[in-house]
């Protein structure tokens, strides 16, 4: 005969296996575990957000040697307005990979708020807008687009949209082929509003910048048609190599969570 403690345990134990084989039943379209987790970084790539400057003097006097590699725009980088929102976090992020990771453009992101990002283009803090509503700012929009303050380059919602690429004259100037680039991504509204709303924070949240690795594994015959043979491949040995950051190249610090990235 079972003692009531045994048979106490045994539902515990087969109500737990019920639960398990409920969960992995389910069949969500929208999100696997494969997706929701975070890939595995490459060997020498960091597991945490990297932290700047530790190799400490050696590496800020002498970052080509020490990487071996410079950016095409080394020491000048495509200034991108940033601000809290999934769908401008996620554009950011992908308009940037592509910008790092195929042509080696070097660039930062500037954390503004979203009303202070049409002044920031307009006198240069930032040079670059990837999405504003011409509609929302329609009076401001009008002005700087009319003046040539601003350069309307198109939209990654595609070219009827409301939503422009707007950028400061001087960035044609410096780095004209990096404007020509970025005009010719256009992902479309409807897989960047999908993406974008499967952001979530949260440990089991799906980050930003592993959404635009699903967006690069799934739509590779859409983005590959945008890219030179070369930018390409360098895109495309990026994702098999486990890269999802802004940068191309992180080396061990003084510490075993310590890098320094480029």
């Amino acid at each position: 005969m079972v003692s009531p403690e045994r048979a106490s345990m045994l539902f515990i134990i087969l109500a737990t296996l019920g639960l398990v084989i409920a969960c992995s039943s389910r069949n969500d379209p929208r999100l696997s575990a494969g997706e929701i987790a975070t890939p595995t970084p490459a060997k020498g790539q960091p597991t945490a957000t990297p932290t700047p400057g530790a190799l400490g003097d050696q590496a800020a006097s002498d970052e080509a040697s020490v990487f071996g590699f410079e950016y095409t725009n080394e020491g000048d980088p495509i200034r991108i307005a940033a601000w809290e929102h999934n769908q401008i976090d996620l554009i950011n992020q992908l308009v940037g990979y592509i910008l790092v990771q195929g042509y080696l453009y070097d660039i930062e992101l500037v954390d503004l708020t979203k009303p202070e990002a049409g002044s920031s283009l307009e006198d240069g803090t930032v040079d670059i807008i990837l999405s504003i509503s011409k509609t929302e700012f329609s009076d401001w929009y009008n002005r700087v687009a009319d003046s040539g303050e601003v350069l309307d380059i198109g939209s990654l919602y595609g070219d009827s949209s409301n939503d422009r690429v707007i950028v400061h004259p001087s960035l044609i100037n410096r780095l004209p082929e990096s404007v020509d680039i970025i005009s010719r991504i256009q992902p479309g509204e409807e897989i960047l509003n999908d993406l974008a709303g499967r952001i979530k924070g949260g440990r089991l949240g799906l980050k930003s910048n592993v959404a635009v690795q699903i967006y690069l594994k799934q739509h590779e015959d859409q983005w590959s048609q945008w890219l030179t043979a070369e930018a390409y491949a360098g895109v495309k040995s990026a994702i098999e190599t486990g890269r999802t950051g802004l940068f191309r190249k992180c080396l061990q610090g003084n510490g075993p969570n310590v890098f320094y990235c480029k």
